[in-house]
């Protein structure tokens, strides 16, 4: 979550080199915000396939 955050960061200020204007405020924050979110949907997703998936083999193993 907060590395996402971080490299978000990062690709603005890659883009502030290449495009050669700086960015304001508001944009590295909400992309900021915004990677922070994706990487925390995608925690709270590997968290639930992995709860499903030791379940799924814990009932195989009962039958």
């Amino acid at each position: 979550m907060i590395s996402a955050a971080l490299l978000a960061v990062a690709l603005v200020g890659a883009g502030w080199i290449l495009l050669g204007h700086p960015p304001t405020v508001l944009t590295t924050v909400s992309s900021a915000a915004l990677a922070a979110a994706a990487g925390a949907a995608t925690s709270v997703g590997a968290r639930r396939i992995g709860k499903r998936r030791r379940y799924l083999r814990r009932a195989q193993r009962q039958r």
